[in-house]
């Protein structure tokens, strides 16, 4: 119970590999929209459980090329852009 006490007062964020069980006991996605591009495959990301790593590793790029995505940094070669983007937008849970 402490766990949901400091989720619903900021003081904690669920694990992002717990998220599927959430949204599926909620029966919808309790994370705000993505408010910038940058965001949303995040978003993706976190709404499937899956780690930065994991999800790097899946996609076939390195994990610093997602987490300089993530952050809105330049890519160099447009390699995870490509592999990403459409992954993103088919992966994220409507609400």
């Amino acid at each position: 119970m402490q766990l949901v006490t400091n989720w619903e007062r900021n003081h904690a964020q669920p694990e992002s590999r717990k998220m599927p069980e959430i949204i599926a006991f909620l029966g919808y996605d309790p994370t705000p929209q993505a408010e910038t591009p940058t965001k949303r495959p995040v978003l993706a990301r976190t709404a499937l459980g899956l780690s930065q790593k994991v999800y790097a590793e899946q996609n076939g790029v390195p994990r610093w090329k997602l987490a300089m995505r993530e952050r809105g940094l330049p890519q160099r070669d447009g390699q995870l852009g490509n592999r990403t983007a459409g992954a993103s937008q088919a992966a994220a849970p409507t609400i």
